[in-house]
């Protein structure tokens, strides 16, 4: 199946950025998660190998005091939204994408992720 993507950055009164392509992958996944105030959460993302991820979207309900990291790298803020197109692209999160770790430093509200990955299929299932 083909990933379509389209993303256009603009400065105010300065240069604009359309960016659009594709790519094929076997599989995806759309994980939504509820990260409570002043927790963490482990969060599958993918069942198969590492490599497998081909793309990486994730989003949120809100970008502060929220941070995440994969395996044992430094604690990363996500302070907008974060799209990762390609497999070489991906691989900047670490050796694997299995599970990311999100942290809600808020202790005020909740937040919402939503994270799409592209995969290559697994025999576990697609």
């Amino acid at each position: 199946m083909k990933v379509i993507w389209d993303i256009k950055i603009s400065v105010a009164g300065g240069p604009s950025f359309p960016l659009s392509g594709f790519f094929e992958t076997e599989a995806y996944d759309v994980i939504e998660v509820v990260i409570p105030k002043e927790s963490s959460v482990p969060v599958e993302v993918q069942p198969g190998e590492t490599g497998d991820v081909l793309g990486l979207l994730i989003t949120s309900t809100r970008y502060s005091d929220l941070t995440f990291k994969v395996d044992d790298s430094d604690p990363q803020i996500l302070d907008g939204p974060l799209p990762l197109i390609g497999a070489g692209l991906v691989k900047i999160l670490g050796p694997t994408q299995n599970v990311i770790l999100f942290e809600n430093e808020s202790d005020a509200t909740d937040v919402k992720v939503t994270i799409l990955v592209a995969r290559t299929a697994t025999e576990e299932g697609v």
